[in-house]
């Protein structure tokens, strides 16, 4: 064998194990799924205050980063703990209940000080581990009511759902139609939207009694949103409009009308519940997107963010519900100001 084949070999044999090393990386990053990133993030940061800083942590697991809400929401607390001198470890859990199951393993096992924890549902899934945070000291502050914890926060849900219907029906009483044919874009996955759910139907009788609900789907994002829209335009083309839990899945009912030509009718109305800033360019466009229950994640967040900074600081709570969410109807007469007041907020 030559000398310049032995090279040849050798060259060659060092590509084939480095392509191999490679693959291997790649392979275990894809089985691993978006847990590795969430896992080499909160490893980073709480190891961080573990050489040497030692300021409190909390971590946050929200449902997804789709929703403008939850981002709005996560800035709040970062803004408030900011201030505060306490680090932040946000997580998107990405609709997924083992994600966030997941997410909340690895704040116990890299030792967070506070968790605040928006649950995807009340799953059994998610009690066990939310139980052993709390064996282990960690305070814990979650929406929507799971079996133990030590503050459930946020909206008063039946309240917030009655504002949207009674909105929804004083705009149609308005152009003088007394028996509408509606539709509504739900999230059967979390039992408490049912309240939301209640209340909207409960405050849209009180303007129109005679209203028809023609179908209710589940349509929480956008994407489900503009699929479930779609459908419920073909079956019943005549549609006075829709509501929601909230605006992100009328976003994509707004695009099915428009594509479908409802939106150049004056008959045709959605109300939707949140604020987000899309929704309020869409108002303030003049779409068929009339109007907005405007329930402030920012603040929600903020306050969130406080109540934690409290337990840290020795307060008591032990199942406490902290209702504490501000309401406002958003509309074309408001929608500029509330624009101007989220654009001075502190963003991350």
């Amino acid at each position: 064998m030559t000398k310049f084949t032995r090279i040849f070999i050798g060259v060659l044999i060092f590509t084939v194990i480095c392509f191999a090393c490679v693959f291997l990386y790649f392979k275990r990053a894809d089985n691993t799924g978006s847990d590795v990133s969430n896992t080499e993030q909160l490893n980073g940061e709480v190891l961080s205050r573990k050489s040497g800083d030692s300021r409190k942590v909390i971590g946050v697991s929200v449902m997804n980063y789709v929703n403008e809400y939850w981002i709005d929401f996560i800035d709040g607390i970062k803004a408030y703990c900011t201030d505060a001198g306490i680090e932040v470890v946000p997580v998107d859990a990405k609709d997924n209940v083992e994600n966030q199951k997941k997410s909340i393993e690895n704040f116990i096992e890299n030792g967070v000080d506070g968790i605040i924890i928006v649950p995807i549902s009340e799953t059994v899934a998610l009690e066990q581990v939310i139980h052993n945070a709390m064996e282990q000291g960690i305070k814990v502050l979650t929406h929507h009511d799971i079996k133990e914890f030590h503050v459930s926060s946020g909206p008063n849900e039946y309240t917030i759902g009655v504002a949207a219907g009674r909105c929804m029906g004083r705009l149609l009483k308005e152009k003088g139609i007394d028996k509408p044919k509606l539709a509504m874009l739900n999230y059967p996955d979390l039992g408490t939207m049912f309240d939301r759910e209640k209340g909207l139907e409960d405050g849209l009788r009180e303007y129109v009694p005679e209203a028809i609900i023609v179908a209710k789907c589940k349509g929480h994002t956008p994407e489900l949103g503009e699929i479930a829209a779609r459908g419920i335009i073909k079956n019943h083309p005549d549609i006075n409009g829709f509501v929601g839990v909230n605006d992100n899945g009328l976003l994509g009912a707004l695009n099915a009308s428009v594509e479908l030509g409802l939106s150049e009718r004056d008959d045709f109305i959605i109300v939707g519940i949140g604020g987000d800033n899309s929704t309020l360019q869409m108002i303030k466009q003049d779409t068929p997107f009339k109007a907005t229950v405007f329930i402030d994640p920012w603040q929600n967040g903020y306050n969130d963010a406080k109540i934690m900074h409290e337990m840290f600081e020795g307060k008591e709570y032990k199942n406490k519900i902290v209702y504490f969410s501000s309401i406002s109807i958003i509309d074309s007469s408001n929608v500029d100001e509330l624009i101007s007041e989220k654009e001075g907020r502190k963003r991350f």
